[in-house]
């Protein structure tokens, strides 16, 4: 930086009386030596008359002065000294609507939303164009009233907005089809036909930006018909904005199911941005054969949304099921994962493929990747699919301690499904009663009975097992009793395998029978 620009700089955050004194006499010494020609043509004095010139300015710069200072400082990334320099261009003129909205687009950048407002509305108050009031409508509803959470206010401004610019879209469209019929334009027609162009390529912008942020909002309040019409609207005049087609496609994928659609919108979105890795995962889970990964796209919120008719989702799982192709899940999840290395979802979704495909090795692989990369919801498939693949004492032990391990962070899942995991661990120390040791029939007769207790979906099943359980726990004919009625009651549910076991084991139904009766005469004797 030369010593005339520190100067310079000096002199113009620096504007006191003593300063503009000592300008002053600086000024005065230059005049007397300007009126000797052979003086101010010599190379030393040259730079001084310009920097003089300068001084000439700030000593008492005009509102157009200012403003310029303003756009310089914020080009140079310094709002506060923009802000205070657009500042002193409204002091001088008061209705300098391009002062306000810059001070506006500040406030925005500094979060300050209510100070934004108030600029943008200065702006508009002080201007007559219909353009520039409409346009710092579509600032209001764009950047300021969606983040102080009024969306009623910002789709009313998004839509005077979009009104007027649709007419200036169109009108401007018609006067260039009326131009371009002519076989030959003179130099003025030419140069209106420049201006059109340009104008409907303004329009063109400014309502992309306000369709694509009315979309936003509507999906917001879950009004996804709307939300749908605005982003067809943004590919309508520009084919090539990648955030629509992302958004359409995610409409379609969690809130309107329709599952050719989503894929579709995605990965037209992929092609035009090929590093957003949760696209790809998206695409994983529509392609995806795993039926719990179908939940994670039309699972709760999206049942508990009155708008999505049963059917509906009936048929978008018969679409997927016919679609479905875990090749191809795979393939996009591994390239969600190549994009964003920890990325804990893509491998929570990759691990319940592949423990679907029974690959628990490669599920075990990825589901520890999840919890390593904080999603720790993932400890209750990785205990799953430790007692799926258990081949040891060991394997048993590590299924409990990632089971115990997602209770510890199951805060949120409901009664019914901590139930479900109740019922695996009780089937863990079934198991390893089974092979090890008897003395873990008690443990899997508590956890069932926690899992009973809490009404979980597996409810014949943890009938039937913990039946087993006492059963097999010791001869003791009570025991045997409790055992066999645990099985009745699941067999008289629907359990295939409760029906059988009573088939095959008749004498041992007949001894359950016989300790009744036996207990009944007990009953009797005492009475």
């Amino acid at each position: 930086m030369s010593n005339i620009t520190k100067i310079w700089e000096f002199i113009i955050d620096n504007r006191t009386a003593s300063v503009i004194t000592l300008l002053s006499f600086i000024l005065a010494i230059i005049t007397l030596l300007a009126k000797k020609r052979p003086i101010i043509e010599q190379p030393i004095i040259k730079p001084i008359v310009k920097v003089v010139k300068k001084i000439k300015k700030v000593i008492s710069p005009t509102a157009d002065d200012w403003f310029k200072y303003g756009e310089k400082a914020q080009k140079q990334n310094k709002p506060d000294k923009a802000l205070k320099n657009y500042n002193k261009a409204v002091e001088l003129k008061p209705d300098f609507f391009n002062a306000y909205l810059h001070i506006g687009t500040i406030y925005i950048e500094k979060h300050k939303y209510f100070e934004a407002k108030k600029n943008f509305q200065k702006a508009i108050d002080n201007t007559t164009s219909d353009a520039e009031i409409n346009m710092y409508y579509l600032f209001l509803g764009i950047f300021v009233f969606p983040y102080v959470k009024d969306f009623d206010e910002a789709i009313r401004c998004l839509e005077n907005g979009i009104n007027f610019f649709n007419k200036e879209f169109e009108n401007a469209q018609k006067e260039i089809e009326d131009l371009q019929k002519k076989q030959e334009l003179n130099d003025r027609e030419k140069d209106t036909l420049d201006l059109l162009l340009q104008k409907i390529q303004k329009a063109a912008t400014l309502l992309i930006e306000a369709y694509y942020h009315r979309g936003m909002i509507y999906q917001n309040y879950k009004d996804y018909d709307k939300a749908l019409k605005c982003f067809m609207e943004v590919i309508n005049y520009d084919k090539n904005y990648a955030e629509a087609y992302y958004q359409i496609g995610i409409i379609y994928c969690f809130y309107i199911p329709d599952y050719d659609k989503s894929v579709e919108y995605l990965k037209k979105y992929i092609e035009l941005k090929k590093d957003n890795e949760k696209a790809y995962s998206i695409l994983g889970l529509l392609y995806s054969e795993e039926p719990e990964l179908d939940n994670l796209i039309i699972g709760e919120n999206q049942i508990a949304d009155k708008n999505i008719d049963n059917k509906i989702i009936t048929s978008f799982r018969q679409a997927k099921k016919l679609n479905a192709n875990n090749t191809e899940a795979i393939r996009y999840l591994e390239k969600s994962i190549e994009l964003k290395r920890d990325y804990a979802m893509a491998y929570f979704y990759l691990g319940n493929i592949y423990h679907y495909k029974q690959d628990y090795i490669a599920a075990i692989f990825n589901f520890r990747k999840a919890i390593e990369f904080g999603y720790y919801a993932a400890y209750e498939k990785l205990g799953k699919a430790y007692y799926k693949n258990a081949n040891s004492n060991e394997d048993y032990d590590k299924a409990l301690e990632y089971l115990n391990k997602f209770i510890e962070y199951s805060d949120g899942w409901g009664n019914e499904f901590i139930g479900e995991i109740y019922a695996y661990i009780g089937s863990v120390y079934y198991q390893k009663s089974k092979y090890y040791s008897i003395v873990y029939y008690d443990s899997a007769i508590a956890y069932f009975q926690k899992a009973i207790e809490l009404k979980t979906k597996m409810i014949d099943d943890v009938y039937f097992c913990m039946g087993l359980a006492f059963i097999y726990k010791s001869t003791l004919n009570e025991n045997i009793a409790i055992g066999i009625k645990h099985i009745q009651q699941a067999a008289e549910s629907g359990l295939i395998e409760a029906q059988q076991y009573l088939k095959d084991n008749e004498n041992l139904v007949l001894k359950a029978s016989e300790v009744d009766i036996a207990k009944d005469k007990n009953i009797i004797f005492s009475l």
